[in-house]
């Protein structure tokens, strides 16, 4: 009797992990557009933000941890297109506030997926993986909704 209680502690405590580490992966803004409508991913200590231009073009954000401030100065970024046995390096290069990502190829961004590597100033980040389609958003975040993802965040 006193085993089956335990087990039962066990999978409760199990089930509380899964649901808080799930909350905290949708804090981290995928579930919200950025600052600039697209999508979101969290490589370190700061943001990485992308958009899909055309079918050669990917513009990549590096955003601070509240989601503003995007830097390309003592930054890097390089986004690999990946599909079943394709891969496709789109070298990077930096704009004013954020990196061009281009390719002489016309890829199909309805399926596969982006991987973004990239470092933000001193913070060196994880490669993030992008699934494709890439999420569309039906409006544009309100100031509320973009505080509310700022706190939730912190």
């Amino acid at each position: 009797m006193k085993f089956r209680f335990q087990k039962n502690i066990c999978k409760s405590l199990i089930a509380l992990g899964l649901i808080f580490i799930s909350s905290t992966i949708f804090a981290h803004g995928m579930d919200e557009p950025g600052p600039h409508q697209g999508q979101i991913q969290m490589p370190s200590t700061y943001h990485t933000e992308i958009l899909i231009e055309n079918s050669q073009d990917v513009k990549v954000y590096l955003l601070d941890i509240d989601f503003k401030n995007p830097v390309t100065d003592k930054s890097e970024a390089l986004v690999v297109y990946e599909s079943g046995r394709t891969k496709v390096d789109m070298p990077c290069m930096a704009e004013n506030d954020y990196f061009i990502c281009r390719t002489r190829q016309t890829l199909n961004f309805k399926r596969g997926k982006l991987r973004v590597k990239s470092h933000r100033e001193e913070a060196k980040g994880n490669d993030v993986f992008y699934e494709l389609p890439l999420k569309k958003w039906k409006k544009p975040a309100t100031k509320a909704k973009k505080k509310a993802l700022q706190k939730s965040h912190r």
